[in-house]
């Protein structure tokens, strides 16, 4: 980020480097919204064929933005989500495996469950187009969910990890350490 007045920011700067030599083989710069620095809860993420680069921010000013990966050209950007979204601790999951989505989930607290997810798909090439916008209501008190880039959903309680079925909206145990450790997070590899 470049620093500007007042210890802001409105500028990304995106930069491509040769790995051989150190180089520097091309950029580009992103107007933000202004955010106080630092502000280090970015995220980059690349497509699965590696055509998209992606960037986005949720903290001090919502932007999610699409690049050609090989030219860093502007294929979207928005600077808003729908309704209430940005208050549910959003985060970029995914850009789906044709490209033409990108996966956003955002965590609502259930009082009565636990945590419940809302799952947003946006065009990849309008990002203000909303594709869908679902509500998972968690079947497991005190449980949290964990969602794979193709929107894949297991729910985290304690040791136990469950698959989640969101048409019928049941869970069913996976799997259950038997020791002293909790489960903190499931990481989906190669969508499984």
């Amino acid at each position: 980020r470049d620093s500007g007045s007042d210890k802001k920011s409105s500028v990304v700067w995106i930069r491509v480097f040769d790995p051989a030599n150190g180089k520097e083989l091309r950029n580009a710069q992103l107007q933000t919204t202004p955010v106080t620095l630092p502000n280090g809860a970015n995220q980059f993420m690349l497509s699965p064929d590696n055509s998209l680069l992606m960037y986005s921010q949720f903290h001090g000013g919502t932007l999610i933005t699409l690049l050609n990966a090989a030219t860093l050209q502007k294929v979207s950007d928005a600077t808003s989500l729908p309704e209430g979204v940005d208050r549910e601790f959003p985060r970029v999951i995914g850009i789906g495996p044709n490209d033409n989505s990108v996966l956003i989930a955002a965590e609502i607290t259930n009082h009565l469950k636990g945590t419940d997810a809302r799952l947003i798909k946006l065009d990849a090439h309008d990002l203000s187009r909303v594709l869908a916008d679902t509500t998972l209501t968690n079947p497991i008190p005190e449980s949290g969910f964990a969602v794979g880039s193709d929107g894949t959903v297991r729910i985290i309680r304690a040791a136990m990890l469950y698959s989640y079925d969101p048409d019928t909206k049941k869970a069913a145990l996976e799997l259950s350490l038997h020791n002293q450790d909790d489960i903190r997070n499931a990481l989906f590899l190669n969508d499984h």
